[in-house]
């Protein structure tokens, strides 16, 4: 993420990238693999034409995957819900899923990779049902944590039904005591063209 938009580039076999015509001053780097835990460093650029600035090294740690269902207040499956890490975003723009974002499939199952090892909370969420999480869950890094289950609680149910094909900025909002912060901004998205970045 610079000051003139976001950029992609991708490493080559050995890690190694490069990014053309950056202007002095802050960058934000996220990194990510499948096989690979995310990260994130934020540096300096200082640097000209003749004397290109180093980024630094970026270290993704092996990731672990969680495995489990979601299932509605009486306990029964819930299809087409969607489970990320932290946070599910409300709206999505018409395609596939962003990056950290899974569905369940027709009984309810799901399986999310890409996460750090340690424990994390997972969120999932349906349009008609509302949300549910699944606090503290164990990841281990090269290894799948199954049998998660995320219920759906009753009295959490969305004021609206989604619409079908609905665009928006499609940012994930993380709450804190104090303010909300901007947790996830999906890769080509109308947030991501406009500069939001992770963090704001």
């Amino acid at each position: 993420f610079t000051a003139s938009g976001a950029r992609h580039v991708k490493t080559d076999a050995e890690g190694a990238y490069s990014v053309a015509d950056l202007a002095p001053g802050r960058v934000r780097i996220r990194a990510h693999h499948d096989a690979y835990a995310p990260a994130e460093a934020v540096v300096i650029v200082a640097g000209d034409r003749d004397h290109p600035a180093d980024l630094g090294t970026i270290d993704l740690e092996e990731a672990g995957d969680v495995e489990g269902e979601v299932l509605d207040a009486e306990e029964q499956p819930v299809a087409g819900a969607r489970v990320a890490r932290d946070a599910v975003p409300t709206f999505l723009p018409a395609g596939p899923l962003p990056r950290g974002v899974v569905a369940t499939d027709r009984k309810g199952r799901f399986k999310l990779g890409g996460l750090p090892e340690g424990k994390v909370a997972l969120e999932a969420y349906f349009a008609d049902l509302g949300r549910g999480r699944a606090e503290d869950v164990e990841v281990r890094a090269g290894r799948t944590t199954d049998r998660v289950k995320i219920i759906l609680a009753e009295g959490r149910r969305a004021v609206a039904r989604e619409p079908k094909g609905a665009g928006s900025v499609a940012v994930t909002l993380e709450q804190k005591p104090d303010r909300v912060l901007v947790a996830m901004v999906p890769m080509g998205s109308e947030a991501e063209a406009a500069g939001v970045e992770p963090g704001d």
